[in-house]
């Protein structure tokens, strides 16, 4: 495992490959929860990647000697697959059964992914169960069901699903399988302990997490997608701007429960 540190290091050095699109809209929201996950996978495991994705934390992992292998529904970036070899399957997580063999890997990441379900995660979490070795962690995000923004959405009159024909737009795997690149379903924190008790595992650490108070909260809670006319004045005022982190970066301090995200991990 690596510190932070250590971890910040990492993830530096893969910046300068990514688009300043990719970083901004992307890499830089996701960072804190990068750093988590660097934080608690040993060096020189094996690692199965649950929605791989960008594959961000993937060539973090290369680099201290993991060896990864990834489920997608869809392979956007192929060339970035190819250019580090990682091995890995196009699937539907929460339907197929995983192609891997019995207590196979060290580490399961399966970090932003549960909230865009459509079925009950019950048989991935089982799958994930089977191909984890003895003593071995899932890593679970989720943005939590019960964030503070979430309760904030109502006193503006607005709709924590945000924009209505955005969230019915439905998308297609190269298979051809239909999906919603939305949130189908949020949860909290105990919902989230229960399911993988059910299926066998044991709870290392259950917590509530922001990701990122400098980003995420301010985006998410104030201006996200400019929905409210107070966050163009705070985008462009940098007093205000600052003023409104701390103040929310307080308020997740004092209310744990309605931090942005919630965190699992558990072991087999």
């Amino acid at each position: 495992m690596v510190d932070k540190k250590e971890a910040k290091k990492l993830l530096s050095s893969i910046t300068p490959e990514l688009t300043k699109d990719e970083k901004e809209k992307y890499f830089n929201l996701r960072h804190p929860g990068y750093v988590r996950i660097l934080e608690n996978i040993k060096k020189n495991s094996k690692v199965l990647d649950v929605g791989m994705g960008r594959a961000h934390i993937d060539i973090a992992l290369l680099k201290i000697g993991c060896e990864i292998t990834g489920i997608n529904l869809k392979q956007a970036y192929p060339e970035r697959m190819q250019k580090y070899g990682f091995a890995w399957v196009e699937l539907d997580a929460e339907r197929d059964k995983f192609p891997f063999k019995d207590n196979t890997f060290d580490h399961v990441i399966f970090t932003e992914i549960m909230e865009h379900f459509l079925f009950h995660p019950r048989e991935c979490i089982k799958e994930m169960f089977r191909v984890l070795k003895p003593g071995g962690s899932v890593i679970c995000t989720v943005p939590n069901a019960i964030a503070l923004q979430k309760r904030i959405y109502p006193w503006f009159h607005k709709s924590v699903y945000g924009n209505v024909d955005k969230f019915y737009t439905l998308r297609y795997s190269s298979k051809g399988r239909p999906y919603f690149d939305r949130h189908s379903r949020l949860f909290m924190l105990k919902e989230v302990v229960a399911l993988f008790k059910k299926e066998g595992f044991k709870i290392k650490k259950e917590k509530h997490i922001s990701l990122d108070e400098k980003i995420y909260q301010l985006k998410s809670v104030v201006h996200y997608e400019y929905q409210f006319k107070l966050g163009k004045i705070l985008k462009n005022h940098k007093l205000l701007n600052y003023l409104s982190r701390k103040l929310w970066f307080l308020m997740g301090f004092l209310i744990p429960s309605g931090r942005s995200h919630i965190e699992v991990i558990a072991i087999k």
